[in-house]
């Protein structure tokens, strides 16, 4: 979902760019058999294993952040305790990368989110409310909307939930000078099993803080971790991993889902991560580069879908599709012309925002922090 910045601009994995534009697309596919299925009528069955993109970017979120902060982690020192002025520094200096990628895009979204329905208080995909909830999603806390579902107004900002909560620890981590591999991880693996051990007795918003999606995060820094490692697989063993992962990911659900979902979900982006970066080496410098925009793209991509799906539904239900006939024209149709705004917007919006903070931070950051 998210990324350092755009690939013409610094070095990256290029098969971790193309897993990017592959989750945000499984995640618009996954939401338009749900809006063709629920509101256009078609006959179609929702992909809910579309969902799963969201655990391929959590994957490589701890992934990359663990690579990315290594030169910030060097900085602060290498010994645990209180926080001394260069891990403050460091800290600062991440956090601030992260917040700059983050939240503009966000929060400009959000706004226009709660623009429509100010505009449009009829349509009931534009209902936002209560007044905490509307506050709270700026704040990327957790809060019950207006049909008392834990869902900020921007629903698909309720990951970013996660997100925000992963970057405040892997802060506290450079802060204090903590290995991400010995503390980190341990620490996200314990907030699952708190889950499980007390399971209902948990207050309703301590669900986000015990989640089993925690796991994902745990398990990109295990991969960042032992990079060396998985970079001298054998190409048949990263092709192999990749393809179950996948395989995995668009096909497996079990009973009671949503609890296990860091672990099936979860070990299955792992392994289709895992086998991207094993492959990268041989087939990396094959990438068209439209996928790597498409992965630049993705954060966008992702927030924008929420807005252009339902105008495109309402669009194909006016020119009066139906039957089995029209659910390929509608999804070929919608995820196309998101990806094409979504690129816009992107290009108009994000990126020029993306490098006006990086201009910004080069002048405001000393060389060596």
């Amino acid at each position: 979902m998210l990324q350092d910045g755009p690939t013409a601009s610094r070095p990256t994995y290029r098969l971790i760019q193309v897993l990017r534009a592959i989750a945000a697309l499984m995640v618009v596919v996954e939401h338009t058999t749900i809006f063709a299925q629920e509101r256009v009528r078609l006959p179609i069955v929702n992909w809910i294993n579309g969902g799963s993109g969201v655990d391929i970017f959590f994957v490589i979120s701890g992934f990359v952040m663990t690579l990315s902060s290594a030169p910030l982690r060097a900085s602060s020192g290498n010994t645990a305790g209180w926080p001394s002025a260069s891990s403050a520094r460091a800290t600062r200096t991440f956090l601030a990368r992260r917040l700059e990628r983050i939240i503009p895009l966000y929060w400009l979204l959000t706004a226009l989110k709660i623009a429509l329905a100010v505009a449009a208080p009829w349509t009931e995909s534009n209902r936002i409310g209560p007044l905490w909830n509307i506050v709270a999603s700026f704040l990327f806390l957790p809060s019950l909307n207006y049909d008392r579902d834990l869902q900020p107004v921007l629903i698909v900002g309720g990951t970013l939930n996660f997100e925000m909560m992963f970057y405040v620890f892997f802060a506290a981590a450079i802060l204090f000078r903590l290995s991400p591999g010995k503390v980190l991880v341990p620490c996200l693996v314990g907030l699952t099993l708190l889950w499980f051990a007390l399971g209902p007795g948990l207050p309703t918003f301590a669900g986000i803080l015990t989640h089993s999606m925690l796991l994902e995060f745990a398990m990109g820094i295990v991969l960042a971790l032992g990079i060396h490692h998985v970079k001298k697989l054998p190409v048949a063993a990263g092709a192999a991993l990749a393809v179950l992962g996948f395989i995995l990911l668009s096909t497996w659900t079990t009973p009671n889902f949503s609890h296990w979902r860091g672990f099936f979900w979860g070990l299955a982006a792992m392994a289709l991560v895992a086998g991207a970066v094993a492959l990268e080496r041989r087939l990396g410098a094959l990438v068209p580069r439209f996928l790597l925009e498409l992965g630049d793209a993705s954060y966008s991509i992702y927030l924008v879908h929420g807005f252009t799906i339902p105008a495109l539904g309402l669009l194909l239900i006016h020119l009066g599709l139906h039957g089995p006939s029209a659910v390929p024209v509608v999804l070929v149709t919608v995820t196309a012309l998101t990806v094409a705004i979504s690129e816009g917007v992107y290009r108009l919006v994000e990126l020029p925002i993306t490098r006006w903070f990086k201009g910004r931070r080069r002048t405001a950051v000393p060389a060596n922090a």
